[in-house]
């Protein structure tokens, strides 16, 4: 066995969000810097349990106290599916860490291991292995549940020397 050393990746834009927002009110704009909020602590902590507990209540209280800077956009006019407006967030890293680690709640920082996913999926007899540059769907939903969480996933190539080395039975 060979020692493996592991890579860290700096994540870009952990602190930033972009939601929905339905108007430009304070009302409206709070509800929106709030659901941002709540995605950005999903990435800094991992999610789950950690965000369910009266503390990051708190947080989510008055996420207006950890903007940095913000500004609304407004879909172009000749893209009829661009959906809404929306609100872009960032957020000050250095407080929301403060306050996670003064609460006691996990904090992921910015430097994580990357992590390669080997995804093997049998659907009634079709069996074959995601890939990063194949078109399937479920490769897009795993890269987006990499991003919501603030995992850096890779999915293999699938390339000839993939294909060569490895088998779906593996």
């Amino acid at each position: 066995a060979l020692p493996m050393t592991a890579t860290a990746v700096r994540l870009q834009h952990l602190y930033e969000a972009e939601v929905d927002a339905a108007g430009r009110d304070t009302a409206s704009r709070d509800a929106a810097l709030a659901q941002a909020l709540e995605q950005v602590l999903a990435r800094l902590t991992g999610g789950g349990d950690a965000l369910q507990g009266s503390v990051a209540a708190g947080l989510l209280e008055n996420p207006g106290r950890f903007v940095e800077q913000f500004r609304f956009a407004e879909p172009p006019a000749s893209d009829p599916t661009a959906g809404g407006l929306k609100l872009w967030v960032q957020f000050d890293g250095v407080s929301l860490a403060r306050e996670l680690k003064q609460a006691g709640l996990p904090y992921w920082g910015p430097e994580r291991p990357g992590v390669l996913v080997w995804l093997a999926v049998d659907n009634r007899g079709q069996r074959y292995l995601v890939s990063e540059n194949g078109d399937e769907q479920l490769a897009a939903d795993v890269q987006q549940a990499g991003r919501q969480h603030g995992l850096p996933l890779t999915l293999p190539l699938m390339d000839l020397e993939d294909r060569q080395a490895i088998e779906f039975t593996d």
